[in-house]
Protein backbone atom coordinates (compact mmCIF):
# COMPACT_ATOMS: atom_id res chain seq x y z
CA UNK A 1 0.00 0.00 0.00
CA UNK A 2 3.25 2.46 0.33
CA UNK A 3 3.39 2.35 -3.18
CA UNK A 4 -0.07 4.14 -3.80
CA UNK A 5 1.44 6.87 -0.85
CA UNK A 6 4.52 7.25 -2.11
CA UNK A 7 4.45 9.53 -5.15
CA UNK A 8 1.63 11.80 -3.70
CA UNK A 9 3.95 12.29 -0.51
CA UNK A 10 7.48 12.92 -2.45
CA UNK A 11 5.43 16.52 -4.25
CA UNK A 12 7.23 19.25 -2.88
CA UNK A 13 5.10 20.91 -0.52
CA UNK A 14 3.18 17.30 1.11
CA UNK A 15 4.55 16.64 4.26
CA UNK A 16 2.76 13.58 4.74
CA UNK A 17 -0.13 11.89 3.07
CA UNK A 18 -2.32 8.91 4.88
CA UNK A 19 -4.85 6.32 4.08
CA UNK A 20 -7.86 5.45 6.60
CA UNK A 21 -10.85 4.06 7.22
CA UNK A 22 -14.24 6.05 7.60
CA UNK A 23 -14.08 5.89 10.89
CA UNK A 24 -10.62 6.91 11.81
CA UNK A 25 -8.73 4.00 11.28
CA UNK A 26 -5.16 4.33 9.55
CA UNK A 27 -4.67 2.23 7.00
CA UNK A 28 -1.20 3.48 6.22
CA UNK A 29 0.85 6.64 5.92
CA UNK A 30 4.03 8.13 4.01
CA UNK A 31 5.93 11.16 4.72
CA UNK A 32 6.40 13.25 8.03
CA UNK A 33 3.53 12.27 10.06
CA UNK A 34 4.75 13.40 13.38
CA UNK A 35 6.36 16.86 12.81
CA UNK A 36 5.20 19.68 15.09
CA UNK A 37 4.75 17.59 18.16
CA UNK A 38 1.52 16.14 16.26
CA UNK A 39 0.61 12.37 18.01
CA UNK A 40 1.34 10.64 14.70
CA UNK A 41 -1.28 8.88 12.14
CA UNK A 42 -3.78 7.41 14.63
CA UNK A 43 -4.55 11.56 15.58
CA UNK A 44 -4.95 12.23 12.35
CA UNK A 45 -7.10 9.97 11.15
CA UNK A 46 -9.54 10.45 13.68
CA UNK A 47 -9.07 14.54 13.16
CA UNK A 48 -10.06 13.89 9.62
CA UNK A 49 -13.03 11.39 10.21
CA UNK A 50 -14.25 12.99 12.96
CA UNK A 51 -14.29 16.21 10.97
CA UNK A 52 -15.42 14.60 7.76
CA UNK A 53 -18.61 12.79 9.51
CA UNK A 54 -19.66 16.24 10.82
CA UNK A 55 -19.27 17.48 7.15
CA UNK A 56 -22.16 14.93 6.26
CA UNK A 57 -25.22 16.40 8.21
CA UNK A 58 -24.11 19.51 7.32
CA UNK A 59 -24.10 19.25 3.67
CA UNK A 60 -26.73 16.63 3.75
CA UNK A 61 -29.44 19.44 2.76
CA UNK A 62 -27.35 20.83 0.19
CA UNK A 63 -26.52 17.50 -1.36
CA UNK A 64 -27.02 13.91 -1.27
CA UNK A 65 -23.46 12.33 0.12
CA UNK A 66 -20.71 13.59 1.14
CA UNK A 67 -18.38 16.17 -1.84
CA UNK A 68 -15.46 13.56 -3.39
CA UNK A 69 -12.84 16.54 -2.19
CA UNK A 70 -12.35 18.69 1.00
CA UNK A 71 -10.02 21.08 1.81
CA UNK A 72 -9.42 22.65 5.46
CA UNK A 73 -7.00 25.28 5.93
CA UNK A 74 -5.03 25.63 9.24
CA UNK A 75 -1.91 28.31 10.72
CA UNK A 76 0.26 25.20 10.24
CA UNK A 77 -0.70 23.83 7.25
CA UNK A 78 -3.65 22.49 4.68
CA UNK A 79 -5.66 19.07 4.86
CA UNK A 80 -7.07 17.88 1.65
CA UNK A 81 -9.41 14.88 1.77
CA UNK A 82 -10.76 12.58 -1.02
CA UNK A 83 -13.04 10.30 0.07
CA UNK A 84 -13.22 6.69 -2.14
CA UNK A 85 -16.29 5.14 -1.10
CA UNK A 86 -14.85 2.91 1.99
CA UNK A 87 -11.56 4.87 2.93
CA UNK A 88 -10.64 8.57 3.04
CA UNK A 89 -7.33 9.26 1.46
CA UNK A 90 -6.27 12.89 2.98
CA UNK A 91 -2.73 14.77 2.29
CA UNK A 92 -1.26 17.46 4.71
CA UNK A 93 0.67 20.28 3.30
CA UNK A 94 2.97 22.76 4.22
CA UNK A 95 1.86 26.32 5.18
CA UNK A 96 1.57 28.24 1.48
CA UNK A 97 1.75 24.93 -0.04
CA UNK A 98 -1.42 25.04 -3.39
CA UNK A 99 -3.77 22.66 -2.65
CA UNK A 100 -4.36 22.80 -6.18
CA UNK A 101 -1.50 21.47 -7.34
CA UNK A 102 -2.84 18.12 -5.70
CA UNK A 103 -6.26 17.72 -7.19
CA UNK A 104 -4.40 15.47 -10.22
CA UNK A 105 -2.27 13.63 -8.19
CA UNK A 106 -4.98 12.48 -5.39
CA UNK A 107 -7.05 10.96 -8.36
CA UNK A 108 -4.35 9.45 -9.94
CA UNK A 109 -2.89 8.05 -5.58
CA UNK A 110 -6.85 6.61 -5.82
CA UNK A 111 -6.23 5.02 -9.13
CA UNK A 112 -3.06 3.38 -7.95
CA UNK A 113 -5.32 2.26 -5.00
CA UNK A 114 -8.20 0.50 -6.84
CA UNK A 115 -5.33 -1.40 -9.55
CA UNK A 116 -3.61 -2.70 -6.02
CA UNK A 117 -6.51 -3.71 -4.74
CA UNK A 118 -7.72 -5.66 -7.82
CA UNK A 119 -4.34 -6.67 -7.79
CA UNK A 120 -4.77 -8.24 -4.24
CA UNK A 121 -7.73 -10.43 -5.65
CA UNK A 122 -7.22 -13.52 -7.91
CA UNK A 123 -6.67 -12.58 -11.46
CA UNK A 124 -9.70 -13.45 -14.23
CA UNK A 125 -8.80 -15.18 -17.09
CA UNK A 126 -8.46 -12.95 -19.93
CA UNK A 127 -9.95 -15.62 -22.23
CA UNK A 128 -11.84 -18.72 -21.76
CA UNK A 129 -9.08 -21.85 -21.10
CA UNK A 130 -9.40 -23.79 -24.70
CA UNK A 131 -10.95 -27.32 -24.35
CA UNK A 132 -8.72 -29.76 -25.42
CA UNK A 133 -9.28 -32.26 -28.22
CA UNK A 134 -9.25 -35.90 -27.90
CA UNK A 135 -6.58 -37.93 -29.51
CA UNK A 136 -7.35 -39.05 -32.85
CA UNK A 137 -10.06 -36.51 -33.28
CA UNK A 138 -9.64 -34.30 -36.16
CA UNK A 139 -10.21 -30.85 -35.74
CA UNK A 140 -13.28 -28.96 -37.20
CA UNK A 141 -13.04 -27.18 -40.56
CA UNK A 142 -14.97 -24.15 -39.54
CA UNK A 143 -14.41 -22.54 -43.04
CA UNK A 144 -17.66 -24.58 -44.86
CA UNK A 145 -19.90 -23.67 -42.10
CA UNK A 146 -22.39 -20.78 -43.38
CA UNK A 147 -23.47 -17.98 -41.11
CA UNK A 148 -26.60 -16.89 -40.01
CA UNK A 149 -27.16 -14.60 -42.54
CA UNK A 150 -26.57 -16.90 -45.53
CA UNK A 151 -29.31 -19.26 -44.07
CA UNK A 152 -32.01 -15.77 -45.01
CA UNK A 153 -30.83 -16.00 -49.07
Amino acid sequence: MKEVLEPLAAIPGVRAALLATPDGVPIVSCGNVDSQGGAGADALAGLVSGWCSSLVPTLGAASWEFGQRAVLRGSRGTLVVRCAGHVLLFAVLEPGASVEDLRIPLDAALSRLARVSRGSRAPQPALPRRIPQAEGAAPSDTSSATSPRDSFR
